[in-house]
């Protein structure tokens, strides 16, 4: 074999370089969009779970009667809580979600804890929702009009990923749960049936 033959047979052509190079970035370009997609489904799983938690905080505070931030009626030196609220509201295309104390004492209501949605997540249903724990007890109830009747389904969205819990007759909270597309559609119809309902643009 001569040396010039044996020179060809060393190394890679342009057109297997390219080649190799394709498929090369067709699974990088893969790997990264599934990478997104696991990224986003956990930032909504996680919004939808730190939801549940302020629901949960809420409920646990109506148990025990909490009276932080409520001040003394001037006699006994406490404050008789009316009912402790979760409330939604939508403000310049923003969700924020509140866990609320009202105090009789001076007639206001306290914001124990707010949470603020990332701008591209809604929360279904969409209309200024608010859940009313009454004081030292588990009954609930929804002053506001429209309210949706209990058990109902809390769903944080981005438009395709979708992660919600239950809110049963009780008071009860459920956990997150991936919610399905048929799930979903079914929540939405009844949320938008409800007047006055208001749902972020694209959700």
């Amino acid at each position: 074999m001569s040396k010039k033959s044996a020179r060809k047979k060393i190394g890679f052509t342009i057109i297997e370089l390219l080649v190799t190079i394709t498929v090369m970035a067709i699974l990088l370009g893969i790997s990264l969009a599934g990478y997104l997609q696991f990224e986003q489904r956990q930032r909504v799983q996680q919004s939808a779970r730190d939801v549940r938690q302020l629901f949960v905080e809420t409920r646990r505070k109506a148990q025990v009667k909490d009276q932080t931030g409520c001040q003394g009626d001037g006699v006994t030196g406490y404050a008789a809580v009316s009912s402790y609220e979760v409330q939604r509201k939508l403000s310049n295309g923003f969700v924020s979600v509140y866990s609320v104390t009202n105090c009789n004492s001076d007639g206001s209501g306290r914001h124990v804890r707010s949470l603020n949605l990332p701008d591209n997540l809604d929360m279904i249903p969409a209309y200024d929702y608010q859940l009313s724990y009454a004081p030292l007890t588990t009954q609930v109830g929804c002053p506001l009009v429209p309210c949706t009747s209990l058990p109902h389904t809390i769903v944080i969205s981005d438009g395709q990923t979708r992660y919600g819990f239950t809110v049963s007759k009780g008071g009860q909270i459920g956990g997150v749960t991936p919610i399905s597309d048929q799930v979903y559609q079914k929540i939405l119809e009844e949320t938008l049936e409800q007047p006055g309902a208001m749902m972020k643009d694209g959700q």
